[in-house]
């Protein structure tokens, strides 16, 4: 982002409120995020969050429909519906959502495509890699959730970390010290 000098602030808001708003609204136009971001807070005042959800995840289900050939069809996927989480989240700041949206993302595709996910080899060692990597970041979202949420992810969470440690991805999530379960703090 541009740093503006405070002379240029100072006379941005000593402009006419008229011509002010005009230019507002021409440069808001330019940024689609910054539209949606609006939309969300100001038309829908931060209701939809659920509905938003539902839709990204509905988007996420859909991937299964299509007949993937191989590792590297469904790491496209993968990597495509991640950006869909990650712009859910920008918009609306649904931490529960991206832990959620996150989680059913990486262990659909594992529990779904198990085939792919067989021993390590040269097909499916970047989606191996892929997997983990989101997951460690997936785990660090989940570790900040407040002890309430964490416990609508827990059976989920374990049941993904046992695929995680069982399937081709075992190499990575040993590498990264991911743990094999979680269990609720007291």
């Amino acid at each position: 982002m541009a740093n503006i000098s405070a002379d240029l602030k100072k006379a941005i808001v000593e402009m006419p409120i008229k011509e002010r708003d005009k230019l507002l609204l021409r440069l808001i136009g330019k940024d689609n995020l910054l539209i949606e971001q609006l939309e969300f807070k100001l038309v829908e005042e931060g209701f939809t969050t659920e509905t938003r959800r539902l839709e990204v995840q509905q988007k996420l289900d859909k991937i299964y429909t299509f007949k993937l050939s191989n590792p590297i069809d469904l790491l496209y996927y993968l990597r495509e519906n991640n950006a869909l989480i990650t712009r859910h989240v920008k918009v609306t700041k649904d931490k529960y959502g991206e832990v959620e949206l996150t989680l059913s993302l990486l262990h659909e595709a594992m529990d779904m495509k198990p085939h792919f996910f067989g021993e390590l080899k040269w097909n499916n060692e970047k989606i191996s890699e892929f997997i983990v990597k989101k997951s460690v970041i997936l785990l660090k979202k989940y570790i900040a959730l407040d002890a309430d949420l964490k416990l609508d992810f827990l059976n989920k969470i374990n049941k993904f970390l046992e695929l995680l440690h069982n399937r081709s991805t075992s190499y990575y999530a040993i590498l990264n010290t991911i743990p094999k379960t979680f269990e609720l703090e007291n």
